[in-house]
């Protein structure tokens, strides 16, 4: 089960309104959490909850950008009390697991796309969309289909987002084999964006740079096929 904070600030968004408030997390034992919030917030409602970070600047929080964080998770409104409280209960892991599938299901243009566009030297993949468990797997299979030779990814992120923790351990994963198999690859991705944060706490960052400028990211694998023998 995810980890939950007493005083912490949470993003909030009710499952059928889509709204999004805040609510701070006054105390938590177990699977129950009592919080309180300005917002008006009736019993039996659904809320999907990310916790709010440290360095926060105070930009709007979306319901897209809750819904798609690795760290969302799913809580039921037990009871409401006086002055914005309300107690949730935290969904099991088979309860949230049954919801993501649900979820994506119901969301098309979550599907993810891939587009592999040969840019001289480099093989350009292109992801559009969500990166889920299942499709993070058909990144490789796609790639598998490259003829050998030149063994150089430029991996674009710019238009992808990760919809759970199991999507972005499944893309570390594939991303590792392919770096084994001797491909040479930079991740190009949104400045300050929710990929390059996930990314910068996994070790693809060393094995896999992360770029946010094209060009940069292209220079450094010229630079690597140059070089990169010596």
């Amino acid at each position: 089960m995810t980890n939950l904070f007493e005083k912490q600030l949470y993003a909030c968004c009710e499952k059928e309104s889509k709204e999004v408030f805040y609510a701070s997390m006054v105390s938590v034992k177990g699977s129950q959490a009592e919080m309180r919030t300005s917002w008006k917030i009736g019993k039996s409602m659904t809320v999907f909850m990310i916790p709010v970070p440290e360095q926060w600047d105070g930009s709007e929080f979306t319901a897209s950008m809750i819904l798609d964080s690795c760290d969302v998770i799913e809580t039921f409104v037990n009871r409401t009390g006086g002055h914005g409280s309300f107690q949730i209960r935290i969904a099991s892991e088979e309860e949230w697991d049954a919801a993501h599938y649900a979820l994506a299901a119901r969301r098309r243009e979550g599907e993810l796309t891939i587009e592999i566009v040969e840019a001289g030297m480099v093989f350009d993949v292109r992801l559009h969309g969500q990166v889920g468990m299942e499709s993070a797997a058909r990144i490789k299979s796609s790639i598998d289909k490259i003829p050998t030779g030149r063994r150089f990814l430029l991996m674009d992120l710019t238009d992808t987002r990760f919809f759970n923790q199991s999507g972005l351990r499944m893309y570390v994963m594939t991303v590792k084999e392919l770096l084994n198999q001797g491909w040479v690859i930079r991740t190009l991705v949104k400045k300050n964006s929710r990929a390059e944060e996930l990314l910068k706490e996994t070790s693809l960052c060393k094995m896999a740079p992360l770029f946010s400028k094209r060009e940069n990211a292209v220079a450094s694998l010229m630079f690597e096929s140059l070089h990169g023998n010596e």
